[in-house]
């Protein structure tokens, strides 16, 4: 991603989906040292896909969305337990008030997607802009 962002700038729209932190939580356990420690290689990688958005001079009209899509016990998942289902939910930009959001949900994450986008919100979706989040 880095490569491409420096050769032909940031795109207007990106998602990457990184599967190996699922993988590790099945394999090593959620929560295990080798868990976090691929957790770890994760962070290091989005900071590299933002330090190429600020290189390529489009930091501040990028809007940052890093989640999960589900949290685990052990080895498992698929259960109603808050470990398997409260997840992070980072969101950065210059347009994102500092604070922190309550009772917000993952499928908020299309209806904040398109406030970002300025495209309006499908009313028979069941996702909502989380309250005061943008400025």
């Amino acid at each position: 991603v880095r490569e491409y962002i420096a050769e032909k700038g940031a795109p207007t729209f990106l998602f990457i989906q990184m599967n190996s932190i699922d993988a590790s939580g099945h394999q090593n356990g959620y929560g295990t040292p080798a868990f976090l420690r691929d957790v770890e290689g994760i962070d290091v990688y989005i900071g590299e896909i933002y330090d190429a958005y600020k290189a390529a001079g489009d930091i501040d009209e990028t809007l940052f969305i890093v989640t999960a899509d589900h949290g685990g016990i052990n080895t498992a998942h698929g259960g109603d337990s808050p470990e398997e289902m409260n997840v992070f939910l980072g969101i950065a930009g210059h347009s994102v008030n500092k604070t922190t959001l309550k009772n917000v949900c993952i499928q908020d994450i299309p209806a904040i997607i398109c406030a970002a986008l300025g495209v309006s919100v499908n009313n028979e979706w069941n996702s909502n802009i989380p309250d005061n989040l943008f400025k």
